[in-house]
This record gives C-alpha cells, structure tokens and sequence, in this order.
C-alpha cells in the first residue's frame, strides 16, 4: 500500500530530529553547544546594551526636540547595531553552524570553534561579504514591507479598507528575498569551495524547492520554544536550540543530497534518502 507523500515527509522529520538526539546524547557535544549558545546569546545582549549605553552617554536631549536629529539619531542607532550584527554577531552564528555540522559528522568539537570565522583575514573576509548579502536582503524586505503598510495609512479611510486584505496577502510574499539565507552558513560550510555568492544562490535554490517542507519541519519546533519563553530563555540555551541546530543540519544535509550535491553523508542517510 502506498504511503501519503506528507507521511514521508513526517518520517524525514522525524529521523532529523532522532539523529539530532543521539548526538547530543553522545560524549560532551551537549555541554559544548550550551556553552557556544551562552556565549551566542550573551554577546548578542552585551552588543545591544554597549550600543544603547554609548548613545545615552551622550546628551541628545536638545536634539531629539527637532523631528529630523531624532530621525539621524535613529538611524546612527540601527546602522552600529547593524554593523555589530554583520562583524561580530553573524560570524559567531557560521561558526555555530560549522560546530552543528561537525557534530552530526562525529567529528571533534570545541567552543573555540564558534570563533571559526576569526580564524584568518579570508575567512572572516568570506563571512563578512555573506553577512552583508543577508543584511541587504534583510533590509530590501524590511524596506518593501514599510513603504507598502506606509502607502496604505496615507490612504482615506474607504481606500484604506479596500488595499488592506491585499496588503496582508502580500506582506509573506515581500518576505522572499530572505529565502534560503537560513541555508547559507550551512552550505558555505559544506562546500567551502564555492564563492559566497555562488553559495548563496545555491541556498536559495535549495529553499525555493522546498519551502513548503522547510516551513512545516520549522512548525514542528513551535512548541519547544513556546517552552522556551514561558522558561525565561533557560531551555533555548539548555536543550532547545542546541537541538534545532542539530536537526536543522541534518536537513540541509538532506537537502542537498537530494540535490545530488557531492557531500558526504552516512550509509543509513543515504538509505533514509532514497
């Protein structure tokens, strides 16, 4: 009898996220994640309170009075967070990823090696130039999205009910610039041969495909971490998002093999493949 196809799909997911759990559950990978996730989440919290802090030190009380020195202020603030996001926090997330991919090959892994990106000039120079396509492409949606809901509150009010069924329909689909950038750290990792931008159009050509299945594998992750905020972050840094790197390498593994791309990858994944 044949199986549904989404029956399949849920198996696949499910083998990602048994595989993920026999990993951590081998040697010290658990414990090493943690601490890479700890350092992740606390770099990123001290980035976004020096930044905040440098800006109070200053006094822009008189010059927040006038609409456009707030607007620059603003704009000062978003472009330092911008830049500490795309030299310093998104490297540390490649060398996350670099870390997942090496546990799930049964390879050796230290927290030292989130700090892979800093490792040589090409390294962090290659790392930089893929931050800096997912922050254009971040920032071409974010744009797209705010002049749409702007041009819609500009409207009179009858115009306004009329456009915004459209608007909302359209808001997911103003998101697709950032499609396969999830993907991109994973393949660089994976086929550190290619260019940064052959690697991300790779990675976009992989989320294109399956966008439906990646949507729905995310979904199955929505209860884990609902239990994360309702535990104040504890399980994300404990369990929870060394989990879903795991299992999340595992399906770009997947994804790529399907797209007969020359990895390497184990026998009973080629057999679960197949």
């Amino acid at each position: 009898m044949n199986r549904h196809p989404n029956a399949f799909r849920r198996d696949r997911r499910q083998w990602y996220k048994t595989q993920a759990k026999q990993r951590l559950g081998e040697g010290d990978y658990l414990f090493v994640l943690i601490i890479a996730a700890l350092v992740l989440i606390m770099m990123t919290v001290s980035w976004t309170v020096i930044v905040s802090n440098l800006f109070a030190f200053f006094d822009f009380g008189v010059l927040a009075a006038d609409p456009p020195a707030d607007m620059a202020i603003s704009l000062a603030r978003i472009a330092v967070l911008l830049l500490g996001e795309i030299f310093l926090l998104m490297p540390l997330w490649y060398g996350l990823r670099g870390m997942g991919l090496a546990i799930m090959r049964g390879e050796d892994c230290r927290v030292g090696d989130l700090f892979a990106a800093f490792s040589t000039p090409r390294s962090f120079a290659r790392v930089c130039r893929a931050s800096l396509w997912i922050a254009w492409r971040a920032a071409l949606s974010v744009a797209l999205i705010y002049a749409m809901w702007y041009g819609v509150g500009l409207l009179e009010l009858p115009l306004r009910w009329f456009f915004l069924p459209p608007a909302l329909l359209l808001t997911p689909l103003l998101l697709f610039p950032l499609v396969g950038t999830h993907l991109l750290f994973s393949v660089m990792h994976i086929h550190p041969e290619l260019g940064v931008f052959a690697a991300l159009r790779c990675s976009t050509r992989l989320a294109v495909r399956s966008l439906g299945e990646t949507l729905a594998f995310w979904g199955s992750f929505l209860g884990w971490f609902v239990l994360s905020f309702a535990t104040a972050g504890v399980m994300l840094v404990l369990f929870v998002l060394p989990y879903f790197i795991l299992a999340d390498t595992a399906y770009v593994q997947y994804l790529l093999a399907r797209a007969a791309q020359p990895i390497t990858i184990s026998t009973e994944e080629k057999n679960h493949v197949q």
